[in-house]
């Protein structure tokens, strides 16, 4: 499992919206780095129509995906842009 298409943003309590490959054939795209009231960085998934969850993840994997997107955050090593890929 890998973050992708890291696209920090420069308003609000986005600070950062990106991608998640969790393996070359499966990808979700649009989550959310978030920093709450508190100053705490939390990671939001994109909700599909009607609020309904656009993927379900076990346990581990959706506790790994927070962990990837602060480290990247923080670190700042992101992995290419998906979309420069494809071209």
């Amino acid at each position: 499992m890998r973050i992708l298409n890291w696209r920090p943003r420069d308003a609000g309590q986005i600070p950062v919206m990106f991608d998640i490959e969790i393996s070359p054939d499966v990808r979700l795209m649009d989550w959310q780095l978030r920093r709450t009231l508190t100053g705490e960085l939390r990671v939001y998934a994109t909700r599909g129509r009607h609020g309904r969850p656009g993927a379900v993840l076990s346990d581990p994997a959706f506790a790994e995906i927070p962990r990837l997107a602060i480290q990247t955050y923080k670190e700042g090593n992101a992995h290419d842009d998906i979309r420069s890929e494809a071209a």
